[in-house]
């Protein structure tokens, strides 16, 4: 029975021991589990932060083709693959240290690690022939730029394409560092650039004028008015000239249009009277004389009342502008004019004095802000000394009423005087600061004798000492008034006002 009792606690004992270390087990294989997804989740964090980096420079590398369209493919084609295996770890972060493929050890992030140097290295093979096609083909680069912004890929769309291969070659040159046959063709280049820029120009700003030349030439405009058609002409010819010259020069390519527009209005209105003259019949010309001097005569009457029509119409014409030129210089134009530039000059000063004030009022506001502080400040000292005097008053009042001064006659029998050389002077205690003690009667009475001290100031006390005393004479508080002493008789106390009031008999 006792060997049985012994077996069975063996193999609970046994039992219990497996449990234990299967518990542990699992607990370690948790434990594996939790730090392997912390660290997948770390490297998928430092996965997206170079995802990101590289997404921001490539969106901005576009223009990097033309320098190399070999190697602008292959660094797509390599962040096409890296794009794939960051997709695979941003699905799922702790995939991250998991194996990429049966065929190979390298992790997820390591395989896209590895993607990512080599788009790194086809970006800087690129960047590295950028930097040189920059410096060897930078008018080429220009005169592109410049062909870019004009409508020269939609007029001449042909003649574009074919510039632009041969832009595209000169890259391919500087590829293959071949440096001076890249400047050679840069010459060719430049030369067909300018034809094409040329050709743009003169189709966005002549065209429509010499469309218009030819619309009134169809319309017999040559013939019914020779002389406009010659000069809106001549006129379209300068300004084709000009834009040739000048094809970048935009105010100076505008100002020439415009005075070809003109020319061509004009051209269009002198045709259209020329033709209605040229329908009236050889009995009805006096109506459209008369329409002409009627008009000539509206001009007249607005401008001063008069009325021409006993002249020719070309004496008529040069009297209204006779009469234009007079008011106009009665108007004092000019002198209007040098007036208003004074004013305008005036003003400019006036708002540079005002700038200035300002300048000066801000200085101003600062001194008076220190000024402020330091005025807070004497405040607070003055505050504080007061504070200070009443304390010290405070002390003196009450050493003054501890010492019971008794004062003492000379002579008690004879009232007397004390002139100011025969009085003993007082000890005085000097004191770290002044004090005024204000003192309105002190009055010391003795039942023979008496004294009455007067003070009409209040007396200054230098002390923080205990007061000294002589044993015959009696101290005294330092004054600007005269010490008054009076017989035993009686004592008499003087006010400030100088009022005598008895106070005792002997």
């Amino acid at each position: 029975m006792k060997r049985l009792t012994l077996l069975a606690a063996g193999v609970l004992f046994a039992v219990s021991g497996c449990q234990s270390t299967a518990e542990k087990a699992g607990t370690e294989q948790v434990t594996n589990q939790s730090s392997k997804q912390v660290n997948g989740f770390e490297r998928y964090e430092q996965s997206k932060s170079h995802y990101e980096t590289w997404l921001a420079t490539l969106n901005e590398a576009k223009g990097l083709k033309i320098y190399s369209s070999r190697l602008y493919a292959g660094l797509l084609s390599s962040w096409d693959k890296a794009i794939e295996i960051y997709e695979e770890i941003a699905a799922d972060p702790a995939k991250a240290n998991d194996r990429y493929s049966l065929f190979a050890s390298a992790s997820y992030s390591q395989a896209f690690t590895e993607q990512l140097s080599e788009v790194a290295e086809k970006y800087a093979a690129i960047i590295k022939i950028k930097t040189q096609a920059d410096l060897v083909l930078s008018d080429a680069l220009s005169q592109m730029h410049y062909l870019e912004q004009t409508d020269a890929a939609t007029v001449f769309a042909d003649q574009y394409n074919d510039l632009y291969d041969d832009y595209s070659e000169l890259f391919a040159y500087i590829v293959d560092n071949k440096i001076a046959s890249a400047q050679t063709e840069q010459v060719n280049f430049i030369n067909k650039a300018k034809d094409l820029e040329e050709k743009v120009v003169l189709a966005k700003y002549i065209a429509p004028l010499q469309k218009a030349m030819n619309n009134f030439a169809d319309e017999g405009f040559r013939k019914v008015a020779a002389i406009s058609y010659a000069k809106a002409e001549a006129e379209i010819n300068a300004a084709s000239s000009i834009v040739k010259a000048n094809t970048r020069d935009l105010p100076v390519i505008e100002k020439a249009v415009a005075d070809a527009q003109f020319e061509l209005a004009h051209l269009r209105n002198v045709a259209h009277e020329v033709k209605l003259l040229s329908s009236v019949k050889s009995d009805q010309f006096e109506p459209a004389v008369l329409e002409y001097e009627r008009k000539l005569l509206s001009v007249s009457k607005a401008l001063n009342g008069a009325d021409y029509r006993d002249q020719p119409l070309r004496v008529q014409a040069e009297l209204i502008v006779a009469e234009v030129n007079k008011q106009h210089k009665n108007n004092n134009t000019e002198k209007l004019e040098a007036k208003l530039a004074l004013l305008n000059s005036e003003v400019e000063r006036l708002k540079l004095f005002n700038a200035s004030q300002a300048t000066l009022l801000g200085e101003s506001k600062g001194k008076i802000d220190s000024l402020n502080k330091q005025l807070q400040h004497s405040e607070f000292q003055i505050v504080s000394q007061q504070t200070l005097l009443n304390s010290y008053k405070q002390q003196l009042e009450s050493k003054l009423s501890e010492a019971k001064i008794e004062p003492v006659l000379a002579e008690p029998k004879e009232a007397a005087i004390a002139k100011p050389e025969q009085i003993e002077q007082p000890a005085v205690v000097e004191a770290a600061e002044p004090m005024a003690v204000k003192a309105e009667q002190l009055a010391v009475v003795k039942p023979t004798e008496a004294m009455v001290v007067e003070f009409e100031k209040p007396a200054v006390v230098e002390a923080t000492e205990a007061m000294a005393v002589k044993a015959e004479k009696p101290a005294v508080v330092k004054s600007t008034e005269q010490i008054a002493v009076k017989p035993q008789e009686e004592a008499v106390v003087v006010t400030p006002d100088n009022q005598a009031v008895e106070d005792s008999k002997a």
